[in-house]
Formats: C-alpha cells, structure tokens, sequence
C-alpha cells in the first residue's frame, strides 16, 4: 500500500452499466465517493451512462461510444464473463498503475487469477447474503406462498451462476460485507471471519432529507415501501402487519417499485385495501420520503433488510 507520497490507486471493476439503477447506482456513488476522498480511480465497466462528479478514469468493456453490446441478447452471465476477460486481459499493462482492484460478482473470475499472478489484491463486493442462502430461503418462501419464480429471475436458483460465484468468493481476498447478516451467512457457508470486511453504505444528503417545514399535526401515519416487488423483498409481511394493525384505519402504505406478476396476483387481496396506494416505478423516491414518516423494507435476505 502507499505511503503518504502518493494517493491510493483503484481499479474499479463493474461488469454492469454504470448510473443506471439499483446497483449501477451504489457502484456509481461509490467510485465517486473513493475518488473524492483522494483515491486515484480507474474504473472498467461494461458501460457508464452517468458523469462523475469528481476525477475518475473510465474504460468501457462492453460499449464503444454510441454502441453497446446488448446485455439481454448475450445473457447477464455471458455479458459479465466477458467483462470480466477483457479486465483480465487489461491487467498486464496496468499493473503498475494499480494498488488495490474492487471488483463485483459475476465479473471478477478471471480478474482475480489474473490480479494473483501480478500480486494485486482484490476486494470482492457482495452487496447481499451469500448466494447459496439466498437461493435456498427465497425458494422456501416461494413455495410457502405458492409464487413461481420466472426461470430468467435473478434469484431464480441457477447452478451456473452459483457455481461462478463460489469460486470468486473463495478466490477474493476480501469480501466486502454491508451488515452482520451477510457476515454471518458466509461464515454458516465456512468462510474464514478474517476475509469478511465490514462495510457500509452511504446516503446523499443534497437528495435525502427531512422536511423541516412538514406538518406534524396530521392524522395517521404515513409509511413507504420501495423496491421490486418480489418475494425476497418481505412485502407481504408489511401488509399483513399493516392491515392487522390500527394504524390502517387513517393512514396510508405506499408501495414504490415494480410487481413480479405472479407476486401482485397472490397480494391482490391486501393491495385494494383503501389505506394502500400502489405507486409503481418512481424517479422522485428522495421527495416521497420527505412526506413519509417511516421507510420499511422487510426483506428475507438481503443485507440491510
């Protein structure tokens, strides 16, 4: 690692497209975040469709200006795959230009083989439980419910990537944990606690924060929801704890994101009940919450929930 004559230098490694949503943000807010706080960032994604705030290199595996190779055409893990040679391929002439690589699922294999042979570290993100839990509890909770799980979902069980991604996690050096619950998860899995490093994520304040002018003074209680609507993410038990509950009689639930079909069919019942309001995919998340006075995600295996 440097000293103090010189800055951190970062390879950050995202097989996805960057600034896009959900983990295309938190990888975004992350580099740029590395960056401000003085790391020297290259960065090699599959594509980039957001500008960073502060200085970081980019190179994009799967995009060369307006064209884009499809990820849905190749496949998610074919797309990965090849990110992940084409960073390996890099590695040679860039090795004295980098200290330390962060690299995520799906898209780190090779890179990792390769960084063991230049003696590069490399710190591998996993944002949720271990993939073999999480696999095996939201299968679980999908036959209790009777909720089929579309064979292309991503938390449909595939043996491919199980297996892909157990290899990166036993290669890694570290793996980057964002709460107790996925430390434990890997550790039931037989991973040594020392290649656990725990983490957190962060928030942007310029977008999320409170209302200082909103009203106290209303009746009933106002609660958000917002992420895909799918099994693993706990829904039904919010609703089913707020139906039950007193607060339904004069407050309102708010559902923010997108229904797996077969999900809304078997929540029907609970979503036409005056007090729910289904929003849908929203792009104004940061100003809903402001008018909100709890946030809920009671997911069933996923690092915060």
């Amino acid at each position: 690692m440097p000293g103090k004559e010189r800055p951190l230098r970062v390879l950050h490694s995202f097989p996805h497209r960057l600034g896009k949503a959900r983990i295309c943000t938190t990888a975004w807010y992350e580099i740029d975040s590395v960056a401000a706080a003085g790391a020297e960032m290259l960065v090699a994604a599959g594509d980039s469709v957001r500008p960073f705030q502060h200085r970081v290199r980019v190179k994009t595996t799967l995009s060369r200006g307006k064209l884009r190779i499809p990820y849905r055409i190749l496949g998610r893990l074919r797309a990965c795959d090849l990110h992940d040679r084409l960073v390996a391929q890099m590695l040679p002439k860039l090795a004295d230009q980098i200290d330390i690589i962060h690299a995520w699922p799906l898209g780190a294999l090779h890179t990792i083989k390769a960084a063991k042979r230049l003696g590069i570290p490399v710190a591998l993100e996993r944002c949720n439980a271990h993939t073999r839990f999480a696999y095996e509890v939201v299968q679980r909770e999908c036959e209790r419910l009777r909720v089929p799980l579309p064979a292309d979902h991503e938390h449909a069980y595939n043996k491919d990537i199980l297996r892909r991604e157990e290899k990166e996690y036993r290669l890694a050096d570290a793996i980057l944990c964002p709460s107790d619950f996925v430390v434990k998860t890997f550790i039931d899995q037989g991973f040594p606690e020392k290649q656990l490093v725990r983490f957190f994520y962060g928030v942007d304040e310029t977008l999320f924060y409170p209302d200082r002018d909103r009203s106290t003074s209303k009746s009933g209680l106002t609660i958000i929801f917002v992420g895909v609507c799918a099994v693993r993410k706990g829904l039904h038990y919010a609703l089913e704890a707020w139906l039950q509950s007193p607060a339904s009689h004069e407050g309102t639930f708010l559902i923010v994101g997108d229904f797996l079909p077969a999900y809304k069919e078997k929540l029907a019942p609970l979503l036409v009940h005056p007090s729910v309001r289904v929003l849908g995919h929203r792009s104004d998340v940061h100003e809903l919450m402001r008018k909100c006075d709890l946030f809920v995600l009671p997911s069933i295996e996923e690092e915060f929930g």
